[in-house]
């Protein structure tokens, strides 16, 4: 079996999915989860002769709001980074002969 080789523009957009991809989950997960389970008061309403419940407040970790800009900032940094490397490793001579190979530069 072949190993995969990713080129430096496929790991930096694997980096930035991942890093979504995880914030995206943490809040969907805390969707999920019951009301009931959460335990936080309920408001209560008439509405066309049925008693309708609705939380007051969704709960959110303090830490949640905190990842959800870190994370990504991290991996839009992590990103650069790699696509700068790409760059810095590259002498002004190897520019053209990659432009002219279809950009593989191995």
């Amino acid at each position: 079996m072949t190993p995969i080789e990713l080129s430096d523009r496929e790991k930096a957009v694997a980096i930035l999915t991942g890093t979504t991809l995880f914030v995206a989950g943490m809040w969907a997960g805390l969707m999920l989860v019951p009301d009931a389970a959460l335990d936080v008061p309920k408001t209560t309403e008439m509405r066309d002769g049925t008693l309708q419940y609705h939380v007051r407040y969704l709960p959110v970790p303090s830490y949640l709001p905190v990842l959800s800009v870190a994370i990504p900032a991290i991996g839009v940094w992590f990103a650069y980074q790699v696509l700068r490397a790409d760059r810095d490793d590259r002498a002004d001579g190897d520019l053209e002969s990659v432009a002219t190979d279809g950009g593989d530069d191995r």
